[in-house]
This record gives structure tokens, C-alpha cells and sequence, in this order.
């Protein structure tokens, strides 16, 4: 950890920010400027954990902001909380129908009161009017312009139409098995380069500028190829067609 750049308390957040940042402009990032100003309104924190293998919601209130530095320019934010006791449904946490009530008087969770700015969610307290002791209402919220918009499941249709339900099977882990492949001296039988002469060396700008009636030379060569008046066969220097064997049968039959 490259250092800590600053704790602060939730009374004098705004005033310990703002005189840092008049002194040390550079010491004081945008982002922990922000969150250094909120917890004055209100500094109420819901976090989602595990307690005794359940899956348990921890509502808590900001005391201190940290900003920890690491090398190569990574930073990261943490909060210093004081956890509300919901492990008791009694005394501890209510929850009815549509609300859920907090004993503000009771705290667990002492030695761990830190937790990552990414992993709190906002929430407020207010007070229960139903009860005479420190009780107080959570009330969850949705920031605006957020949207938590729900993935739509694309179901994949076989060949006849229909679709086909079934997640494909995969493994948690990858395996990979590979054969070992093993490779003699000599692996070809027949040498690919001659060695009973010397290597010859042939420039690829001449190889370019060979022209095209050398490379197209019909000597001992059979041109396959289709033409508008038929097929034409090209045997040593002369060629022969179609047309020309059919005009060669209808003179002797005219014979």
C-alpha cells in the first residue's frame, strides 16, 4: 500500500475536506470530495452478507471515509461503520409486512466494521412511531435515472421449430488433455531440399518480370478451357473444335 490519504470523521467531513483541498488541492480527488459531503445528510449503509450460512442484510451507519493508495496509481475507498444488531427478530430487527424496523441501541460486528465503498448500498432511517424506544423504519430506494432493467432469456429453436429449453451442459472447470506427440531425428523419409547440387538463389523481381507468352506457352500443354463457339483442345501447335469435327462429318456424309 503505497499510503492512506485520508480518515475523517462524519461530523467534520465537510470542513476537514474543504480546508485539505484549499491547502493541498491534489490530496483531495473529486470522487472522495463526494462522498465526504454526503454522510452529513445521511450516512445510512445497507450491505448484503452471510451469518451462520445465511444470506443476511446489514444495515449500518458511516462513521469514517478512507481513501487507500496503491502503487501504480489504484485507489480504493472504504467505509467504517457501526452494524446494527438484526441477528435477534425481537429485539434486535422487526420485519413486517411491508416495512422493517432497526434497534438503533444495539451494535454487533465490532471488530469488522469496515466494508468497500462498491459494496454499500444507500438507504435512510426513519423513526417508528409505533415504538417509544430507538426504533427506526428502513426505507430502500432506487437512485434515479437508474434503471435495473432484467435480462430477457433468449431461448434457442431446434430444426423443426420448436424451442428447446435445455441449458447446455458445461463443466466448471476446463480440462485439457494432451497428447504427447513424439518426433525422430529424421522425420520424412524423402528429403525435401536436394543436396547433390548447390543451391541456386532466384531474385523475385526477375521472377516477376517474366512475360506472360512464356507462361502461357501452348507447347505440350492442353487447354481445357471453355469458349463461346465450343470446346477447344490445343494438341502441341495446332487446335482443334468442335465445330471443326462436326463440319468434318456433315462433308462426308454429303459425299
Amino acid at each position: 500500500m503505497d499510503g492512506l490519504s485520508c480518515v475523517m470523521g462524519v461530523g467534520s467531513t465537510t470542513r476537514n475536506v474543504q480546508d485539505q483541498r484549499s491547502n493541498n488541492p491534489l490530496d483531495v480527488s473529486p470522487d472522495l470530495y463526494v462522498l465526504a459531503c454526503g454522510p452529513d445528510n445521511n450516512s445510512s449503509v445497507l450491505v448484503t452478507g452471510d451469518h451462520q450460512s445465511n444470506n443476511v442484510d446489514f444495515y449500518g451507519v458511516i462513521n469514517y471515509i478512507m481513501e487507500l493508495h496503491y502503487i501504480g496509481g489504484r485507489h480504493v475507498f472504504l467505509f467504517r461503520c457501526d452494524w446494527l444488531y438484526v441477528g435477534d427478530k425481537k429485539q434486535g430487527v422487526r420485519v413486517d409486512d411491508h416495512m422493517t424496523s432497526v434497534n438503533m441501541d444495539r451494535i454487533w460486528y465490532k471488530d469488522e466494521p469496515f466494508v468497500l465503498a462498491c459494496q454499500a448500498c444507500q438507504c435512510f432511517y426513519s423513526r417508528d412511531l409505533r415504538s417509544k424506544r430507538n426504533w427506526y423504519v428502513v426505507q430502500k430506494y432506487t437512485n434515479r435515472n437508474v434503471y435495473d432493467i432484467p435480462l430477457v432469456r433468449q431461448v434457442a429453436e431446434n430444426v423443426d421449430g420448436q424451442s428447446n429449453d435445455d441449458d447446455a451442459y458445461q463443466e466448471d472447470e476446463s480440462s485439457y488433455d494432451y497428447i504427447p506427440m513424439q518426433c525422430d531425428d529424421v522425420p520424412v523419409s524423402t528429403p525435401l531440399n536436394r543436396t547433390d547440387i548447390e543451391p541456386m538463389q532466384v531474385d523475385p523481381c526477375e521472377v516477376m518480370s517474366i512475360p506472360s507468352q512464356f507462361i502461357n506457352s501452348t507447347q505440350a500443354f492442353i487447354d481445357d478451357s471453355l469458349t463461346a463457339s465450343g470446346l477447344t483442345y490445343a494438341y502441341g501447335d495446332r487446335e482443334y473444335s468442335d465445330e471443326e469435327d462436326l463440319s468434318t462429318d456433315e462433308e462426308s456424309v454429303s459425299e
